[in-house]
């Protein structure tokens, strides 16, 4: 797998400040369009897409796939402003961009309440 960083709900302006930094660490930056969200991780990644027309989100993810944890960190460091982060797992990588993004957030109350 190579390594690539998927960018949802981010503007342009904000991709292309990321852009840099995935080339320094050696990933690939691909911009996940609000069609795309009834996609399955893996299909975004193998390039099998289609727009879908699905409900979409307004908030900024990133999910990471195939990071070292060099990379990782890097890529963390540099976006502390970016709300909801993940990485790619067997458990997850069949779910869509709106399922991660429901449990990603569904993770972040649970940690409020506490």
């Amino acid at each position: 797998m190579r390594t690539t960083l998927l960018s949802c709900g981010l503007t342009k302006e904000e991709n292309a400040r990321l852009l840099p930094l995935c080339q320094r660490i050696g990933a690939e930056l691909r911009e996940v369009r609000p069609g795309e969200y009834g996609c399955s991780l893996n299909r975004l990644l193998a390039g099998e897409t289609s727009l879908l027309g699905c409900p979409d989100f307004r908030e900024e993810m990133l999910v990471m796939c195939g990071f070292t944890s060099a990379q990782m960190d890097m890529l963390l460091a540099q976006t502390r402003t970016v709300p909801l982060k993940a990485v790619l797992t067997p458990i997850n990588q069949g779910w869509t961009v709106n399922q991660l993004h429901a449990e990603l957030a569904k993770e972040r109350e649970a940690l409020r309440r506490k």
